[in-house]
């Protein structure tokens, strides 16, 4: 199936794009080993991640609404959000596919949920800090991931917010609800 996603995902992303999921997929298998997770899971929710990433606001719309998905008020105004949920249900179509993990991993690898396990976490994480990324505190936060994964997490839940609010963008409501339920379980 991974062989068969990466193809697809070839044929369906740009060139930088591709290269971004080869480096995602790659992080991702070196946390799950790290942390004693499932790989062919991380493997699955990695290369799919950002299949739709590409497809055009326009058709990603078009394809929720015959598929039937819930289309949020930001995902209306801003429909690339949808990505994720695109792809995840193209793998529920697809291949049958049926883990609630990998299905709420790919969905929600932007945003967070708070029923992530470390599937989710695992992929959140590799696609915010892996090896193609560059940003400040992008070492640091890497270096925790290899530590510890609910740490890491949390950490780059919170940095995404806070990118968010510093550079006047919309807060996901599932980041929102995701860091709440976080924060409780902190508590």
């Amino acid at each position: 199936m991974v062989e068969e996603i990466l193809m697809l995902a070839e044929k369906m992303m740009t060139r930088e794009r591709f290269i971004h999921t080869i480096n995602v997929r790659d992080f991702a298998l070196l946390l799950a080993k790290i942390h004693k997770a499932n790989p062919k899971e991380v493997e699955i929710a990695a290369a799919s991640h950002d299949l739709f990433r590409d497809v055009p606001s326009g058709k990603l719309l078009k394809i929720s609404k015959i598929w039937n998905l819930e289309i949020e008020d930001i995902e209306k105004k801003h429909p690339i959000l949808l990505h994720g949920k695109v792809a995840a249900e193209f793998l529920r179509r697809r291949y049958r596919l049926t883990d609630e993990s990998i299905l709420i991993s790919v969905a929600y690898h932007t945003s967070g949920h708070p029923e992530m396990n470390e599937v989710g976490k695992i992929l959140m994480i590799a696609d915010t800090v892996g090896f193609d990324r560059d940003f400040p505190e992008v070492e640091k936060l890497r270096n925790l991931s290899y530590q510890d994964l609910n740490k890491a997490f949390v950490e780059i839940l919170k940095n995404r917010m806070m990118y968010a609010l510093k550079t006047n963008r919309y807060l996901l409501p599932k980041s929102v609800d995701t860091w709440n339920s976080t924060v409780e379980v902190m508590e």
